[in-house]
């Protein structure tokens, strides 16, 4: 009887130190996956944490505000170019009665086209020639074209000056009735260039420097001045003054 008894205390005592090592063990168990969840948790917080960091360095820079220069740019011309390579030949190509130069508000003649090209220049002027009310020049807009070569030593001089500096320039995709009076182009993007050389009229070329694609921001419009508003002006202006001081009616 009491070796019965004495063998049914072992078989108890046994148990429970199988229990408590297994109590050991699941508790060690529990204290390692905790800590290998905290772990795991501090280390997502850190990867979060560069990841915005990376955004925040990568972010999108805001469009600039671009002043562009009426001289036009086959996208094909510009087709594998990396940026620092030359862009030869531009104004040669399919149409070689397109010279390259634009006008803004459709207005062909020679002085339009040196204000134009006078720093910081007038695009701000632009009207769509597909849609007249549309006044700033954007990625998608038509732009009227000027026909023929203007060769002038004051284009000269203007041109001259975009050998010093980069400008920023309409990249076409698309033509519509070339050699005309109505030819347009269709602008599929803005680049960044600095002119190398040109040959007018002989050769009818132009040489640039392929800088950067551009985003440009959409112009601020002035506000227009009809000439009703400017007679009022005028008319303003004049009060108070004696005679023979006011207006000239």
């Amino acid at each position: 009887m009491e070796t019965m008894k004495n063998r049914n205390l072992h078989e108890l005592d046994g148990e429970r130190s199988i229990w408590s090592l297994g109590c050991v063990f699941f508790t060690a168990f529990c204290v390692v996956m905790l800590s290998a969840t905290v772990r795991l948790r501090a280390e997502h917080v850190e990867d979060r944490a560069e990841h915005a960091e990376d955004r925040a360095e990568h972010a999108e820079e805001p469009a600039e505000v671009c002043e562009f220069y009426p001289l036009v740019l086959s996208s094909i011309a510009l087709e594998g170019v990396e940026p620092g390579g030359e862009v030869t030949d531009s104004w040669r190509g399919k149409h070689p009665e397109s010279c390259g130069f634009l006008t803004w508000t459709g207005d062909p003649s020679v002085s339009a086209l040196l204000q134009s090209l006078t720093e910081p220049g007038d695009s701000e002027n632009y009207i769509n020639p597909a849609n007249p009310n549309d006044r700033a020049l954007s990625v998608g807009d038509w732009v009227r074209g000027k026909v023929g070569v203007t060769n002038t030593p004051r284009i000269h001089v203007k041109l001259d000056v975009f050998k010093e500096r980069d400008i920023v320039v309409p990249i076409w995709d698309q033509m519509r009735s070339p050699g005309t009076r109505y030819m347009s182009f269709h602008v599929s993007a803005f680049a960044r260039v600095r002119l190398l050389s040109y040959d007018l009229p002989r050769d009818n070329l132009i040489n640039v420097r392929f800088i950067e694609y551009v985003t440009c921001a959409e112009p601020v419009k002035k506000p227009s001045v009809s000439a009703g508003n400017l007679n009022t002006a005028r008319r303003g202006k004049g009060k108070g003054k004696g005679k023979g001081e006011g207006d000239d009616d």
